[in-house]
């Protein structure tokens, strides 16, 4: 769908559910008006097409036959409301440059696997510029080849002051081996730190009060788009689509 980078997005999903169904539907409905297929057989046909063959291929055993038919109108965030009434959970990093980098994740699909297992991340992303989502000159990274899990450290997990419905926890990057990659800004700290301790006897504590629970500093982006994201997540539950890491 789109282009190799499309899973990442749900939106892509809710797009391309969207035209197949609209495209399914005049292809059937002009095949019932000429006569060719029957209202069954149409019902039929679009079971095995978004359904049935999904199924098959991939060898699920699922059984879930009841369908219910949904008002656009009805769908709000209330329906993907997850434990805790937390919807989002915001997985929080630092690259190279000092960016803020920030991937949201259905609590769901956060609280099911990618707390253990982390998510992907592709190598060349952590050699970004301040200035162009791209490697910078003279890296060598290209998206090809290694990968690195970004996984939650979960102390450091907390309800976000002004999206009550999200969460935000930092990440620590890993190697596929599980160890902590060269490139994680986080595990560099802690080699200094521990130098520091080891060598000079310096120790370092960080206190941090919230003065203003304001979104400052957050991840503007993702709170602009939150009343999309979250309607996008609703309809994916909706199609029983799951989300890939």
């Amino acid at each position: 769908m789109f282009s190799t980078d499309g899973y990442a997005f749900p939106e892509t999903y809710y797009l391309g559910a969207k035209w197949a169904r609209d495209v399914v539907y005049r292809v059937l409905s002009a095949a019932c008006e000429d006569g060719d297929l029957t209202i069954q057989e149409a019902i039929e046909a679009v079971e095995d097409i978004f359904r049935r063959n999904a199924l098959h291929l991939y060898k699920l055993n699922v059984f879930h036959e009841k369908t219910t038919s949904i008002d656009d109108n009805t769908i709000s965030s209330s329906s993907c409301l997850g434990k805790d009434d937390v919807i989002l959970v915001r997985m929080v990093w630092n690259d190279a440059s000092g960016q803020h980098r920030c991937r949201a994740l259905p609590a769901e699909r956060f609280y099911g696997i990618a707390r253990n297992k982390g998510v992907g991340l592709g190598i060349a992303a952590v050699g970004f510029t301040s200035f162009r989502d791209a490697p910078a000159v003279g890296t060598n990274l290209t998206c090809a080849g290694e990968e690195i899990r970004l996984v939650a450290d979960m102390s450091t997990l907390l309800r976000i002051p002004w999206s009550r419905n999200e969460e935000m926890v930092m990440v620590d990057m890993l190697t596929g081996s599980g160890e902590a990659s060269e490139y994680c800004p986080r595990n560099a700290l802690r080699k200094v730190t521990k130098v520091l301790l080891d060598e000079f006897n310096v120790s370092r504590q960080v206190l941090r009060m919230n003065f203003i629970c304001s979104e400052n500093h957050s991840a503007r982006g993702m709170n602009i788009g939150f009343r999309m994201i979250i309607a996008v997540t609703a309809r994916l539950q909706h199609l029983m689509v799951h989300h890939l890491c």
